[in-house]
């Protein structure tokens, strides 16, 4: 996973010398694209990982699935005053997968707007070992623990889609998930702005803000 940002730029580096700046002036439902993404809660845990996604275009509708691995591992520390000093290896993981589509509506070549509805899981796994070195000296014995949330859930959203200058790529989204369980139900937003270095292949970055959490990332696209 470490590999994928390195692998992405020489990519973007070789496609953009073979294909400088070919004009792009419409808008692409039918890509793959992959690359590096951020998910950051409010609660301060913070988990880098990478993202899928693959669309396709059928006359006015399109399908979308898209598919994300986050996971941290670390050591914590933490001083007790007159006790001693706890110590613990944790481990995150979230993956969530999104199956979905909706309808397209053209505006011109160059921009689109179109309303879908994803329908998602999210698996959120925490394990750790922990023991405690007391100011004596002496050391507890070590234990463990772990938790899991497993969620239903649909995501509606409008998006809207604009290419500027030929190559320029704007889109921009609002929509709201509705997750089961006692998790909370969010509004969000979503801005990404990408290159086209051709009518094939882009670079883009995207932001995601929810009440909850905030993802951000970027991305290699191939346009189909």
């Amino acid at each position: 996973m470490k590999l994928l940002p390195s692998l992405a730029g020489l990519t973007l580096l070789l496609c953009g010398m073979n294909a400088m700046a070919e004009q792009v002036q419409t808008v692409n439902y039918d890509y793959v694209e992959a690359g590096y993404k951020r998910h950051s809660e409010n609660s301060d845990l913070s988990l880098g990982g990478i993202q899928l996604t693959v669309s396709k275009r059928v006359n006015k509708f399109y399908v979308e699935f898209n598919a994300e691995q986050f996971d941290r591992s670390g050591t914590e520390v933490d001083p007790f005053e007159g006790i001693g000093t706890m110590y613990s290896n944790d481990e995150f993981e979230l993956k969530q997968y999104r199956l979905g589509g909706g309808f397209i509506f053209d505006l011109d070549t160059s921009s689109a707007i179109d309303v879908g509805v994803l329908l998602g899981k999210l698996d959120l796994d925490y394990r750790s070992e922990y023991w405690t070195k007391r100011d004596d000296g002496s050391s507890s014995k070590l234990r463990y623990a772990s938790s899991s949330s497993d969620l239903d859930y649909w995501d509606l959203r409008v998006q809207y889609q604009k290419v500027f200058f030929e190559n320029l790529a704007l889109k921009a989204a609002v929509g709201y998930e509705h997750l089961s369980g006692d998790a909370p139900n969010n509004l969000y937003g979503l801005l990404a702005v990408g290159y086209h270095f051709n009518h094939a292949w882009s670079v883009n970055t995207q932001y995601r803000y929810v009440d909850e959490y905030r993802n951000w990332g970027v991305n290699v696209q191939y346009a189909f």
